[in-house]
């Protein structure tokens, strides 16, 4: 029936979330919040026409790439580079490298995310899609509406930013890399992106941002179950606010500007890949105590 959930969709959704009462909690607010915009949108065209409502939604997204263009161009032009960690992927020890070089260009800026640390086994991937994706350039965005609050925020903050993402790593992963945790990476690609901002901007970027981290305590490795996630984000640290060390990663860990890290290296362990414990559509038997 139009306008009613789909159950047997549903259903099948809900039996893979861990948490099913919140995802559909959040699930009726996207849908509320869509119904609400869809009425706004009518009631504009209905005010103005159509033709009028949609030049002006390209006029306004026009605006604020000019804006953010005009932005980019009294930064000094050059490459900065800065790469950060997260402590590892749960599913091993082993610390995931966010790398990113950062060309400033005439009224435009290039994100380049090439050796940053391939597609990992937990869901700390984060699908981009090889694309531009504003997830990977959040820190670029607050630095512009910080200089000018008067921009608007839409697509058109995007529209002077270009990435390369390696196909295949945490930051453009293939299928069927898990990727329900991304956020926790894309906050630690905010401190990288910022620290390449720092290089850029120093006077302007004095220190890291206050992000979160991985919650410190977590449940004992027992046998493999369907879910490889780990806890979510909580608590932050928070840098003093001075100048950084030019060689100190934004969460305090040194790395120099060429990004030749000590450490292993080796992710072989990540490709291999079992899929689940339990079967399609079962639920994994509960672990005792």
């Amino acid at each position: 029936m139009r306008g009613a959930p789909n159950r047997d969709l549903l259903d099948v959704i809900l039996a893979n979330c861990r948490i099913p009462e919140q995802n559909w909690g959040d699930l009726q607010a996207l849908v509320a919040g869509l119904v609400t915009g869809e009425r706004r949108v009518h009631s504009l065209i209905t005010r103005f026409g159509v033709d009028t409502v949609l030049k002006g939604m390209d006029d306004l997204i026009d605006y604020t790439a000019r804006k953010v263009e005009a932005l980019i161009r009294r930064m000094p032009r050059g490459r900065y580079e800065f790469c950060d960690f997260i402590e590892d992927d749960v599913v091993s020890d082993i610390p995931i490298r966010l790398k990113v070089a950062m060309t400033v260009g005439d009224g435009e800026i290039h994100l380049d995310f090439t050796g940053s640390d391939v597609q990992v086994g937990s869901a700390l991937n984060v699908p981009t899609g090889g694309r531009a994706h504003p997830f990977m350039a959040i820190a670029l965005f607050n630095y512009f509406i910080t200089k000018d609050p008067g921009i608007p925020l839409n697509a058109g903050v995007l529209r002077p930013i270009r990435m390369t993402l390696p196909v295949g790593s945490v930051v453009n992963p293939q299928f069927p890399a898990a990727c329900g945790v991304r956020y926790a990476t894309v906050l630690r690609v905010y401190d990288a992106v910022l620290g390449a901002l720092a290089r850029a901007l120093p006077h302007e970027i004095p220190a890291a941002a206050a992000t979160p981290r991985s919650a410190s305590s977590r449940p004992p490795r027992r046998r493999p179950s369907r879910s490889r996630c780990p806890p979510s984000s909580s608590g932050a640290s928070i840098s003093s606010p001075t100048r950084p060390d030019p060689g100190a990663g934004a969460a305090g860990m040194r790395c120099g500007s060429t990004c030749r890290c000590s450490g292993p290296r080796d992710r072989s362990r990540r490709a291999g890949w079992s899929g689940f414990a339990s079967p399609p559509g079962a639920w994994p038997a509960a672990a005792p105590g």
